[in-house]
């Protein structure tokens, strides 16, 4: 039945790309295939820790206190972990769709989307903190509020994130991206002096993390985990589409169209931080899939603006190339624990 709907939806948008009520029916679809999960790689591990902050209190578990808190907030109403894990699904999930919808080709990026879901899911805290990042995006280019509104609520969501990962921490350098008086060539050799700075101290960096569950997976890619592959993926990934639209800049674009264009590249310039900290612990690559998740939504957006048969057959490529990197990446996560138990592991599809 599963496979049934999935092959509707997909066909679905492609024939009516810009749908958002097809949009809505493919995290529906996502909904009911990860609230109603009884198993995955993280599962047991993360139904331990629910019992055991609603049983013992917060302090038993090293866990962001934001999430605790909600851990405890949920339990105290009486809900067993399931019933747990279909609430917060849907948070996460309908925080994601009101980005998401945001796109001109809403349904067609639902089914691009579907790829990273699969990706993310397990990791509880950290995909909170990601859909978090995505409404920052929203606000970055929203010309409705004034800037100081959308740095407020900027540094609000930051803050929130960062009490469901610690890794969110990274994100309030992200609030560069409203200091317009410092251009995106010197935001650029700012971001540069940065790279170098971390890759040559990043351990005074990580010294700020207190938290147990980060500081304790530092050796994990000094074993036989190489970083080169996603590290150099990131570069590109940020940087085509940057140069792309650096390159092909016209005087004949809205207003709008030009400060979505001048937004995404800083958004993308400054991602270059993440890069050496890939070297040292894995939770930071996880950002990985966040910028997929920002370049495919900006590609999408950039094919709308561009108009000429030669401009959308780079982007097309560019846009290929980029999907590429991230099937590649798909390929060697562990599906045994993600994409296998979300069909096998289903309390609706698989009674």
């Amino acid at each position: 039945m599963i496979y049934i709907l999935i092959s509707i939806f997909t066909l679905f948008c492609f024939v009516f790309p810009k749908s958002k009520i097809i949009s809505l029916g493919g995290f529906v679809l996502l909904w009911i295939l990860w609230g109603w999960n009884s198993w995955n790689g993280d599962y047991e591990s993360y139904e331990e820790i629910y019992y055991s902050i609603g049983s013992y209190g917060l302090d038993v578990s090293t866990f962001e206190k934001g999430y605790k808190f909600f851990n405890s907030i949920i339990f105290g109403l009486g809900f067993e972990y399931q019933s747990f894990m279909i609430i917060y699904s849907f948070i996460i999930l309908t925080i994601i769709y009101f980005f998401v919808r945001q796109s001109t080709y809403s349904a067609l990026f639902t089914l691009f989307y579907f790829i990273i879901f699969i990706m993310s899911y397990v990791f509880l805290r950290n995909y909170f903190a990601d859909a978090l990042f995505l409404h920052f995006v929203l606000l970055s280019y929203n010309l409705k509020n004034s800037k100081k509104r959308n740095v407020i609520i900027s540094i609000l969501l930051f803050t929130i994130a960062f009490f469901f990962h610690s890794t969110a921490l990274l994100f309030f350098v992200f609030l560069l991206v409203y200091f317009e008086k410092l251009n995106t060539k010197r935001l650029l050799f700012l971001i540069l002096a940065l790279v170098i700075l971390l890759f040559s101290s990043v351990g005074v960096f990580l010294s700020i993390f207190s938290d147990v569950s980060i500081t304790s997976k530092i050796q994990h890619y000094q074993s036989d985990v190489n970083p080169i592959g996603p590290a150099l993926s990131h570069l590109i990934i940020a940087l085509i589409p940057t140069l792309f639209t650096h390159l092909n800049q016209k005087l004949d674009f809205d207003f709008r169209q030009k400060y979505l264009i001048y937004m995404f590249q800083r958004i993308n310039i400054i991602s270059l931080i993440y890069i050496p900290l890939y070297f040292v612990i894995p939770d930071f690559s996880r950002f990985f899939k966040l910028l997929f998740t920002l370049n495919i939504f900006f590609l999408l957006e950039l094919f709308v603006i561009y108009k000429s048969s030669k401009e959308r057959f780079i982007l097309i490529s560019i846009f290929i190339g980029i999907y590429m990197i991230l099937l590649y990446q798909f390929s060697f996560s562990t599906l045994e624990f993600t994409l296998i138990p979300l069909f096998d592991s289903n309390l609706i599809f698989t009674k």
